[in-house]
């Protein structure tokens, strides 16, 4: 459960990231990629792709409502971002990662980044 939580997390930015384009796998490699590379940074296992967890976090983003789910679409964590013009997934998850000067054992973004049980 601890993969699908950080898992939902990418998937959730990237479905977000994508909501009004054709999904694209380069899309959601990048975003993959991105928090995989940060996850290596700080000795956690790489998180793979799941066509399962991006159907979730679509059909959560579908309905258009910037909040979390609150358990709606599974058991699954969750991390919410957003920006303006070319604002995509990657930079979703560098928001997410910034976070790291702030840690503080509360800033649940990073923590769900990095989860080495995830």
């Amino acid at each position: 459960m601890h993969l699908k939580t950080a898992l939902f997390t990418v998937l959730s930015l990237s479905a977000f990231a994508q909501a009004s384009v054709i999904e694209s796998r380069d899309a959601n490699s990048d975003v993959l990629n991105a928090h995989n590379s940060f996850r290596a940074k700080h000795s956690a296992a790489p998180l793979k792709w799941s066509n399962t967890l991006a159907a979730a976090a679509q059909k959560w983003v579908n309905r258009c409502q910037f909040q979390h789910s609150g358990g709606a679409v599974g058991p699954y964590g969750e991390n919410l971002a957003a920006g303006t013009g070319g604002f995509n997934g990657v930079a979703g998850v560098k928001l997410w990662t910034d976070e790291a000067s702030e840690y503080r054992c509360i800033c649940a973004s990073r923590f769900i980044a990095i989860w080495k049980w995830s």
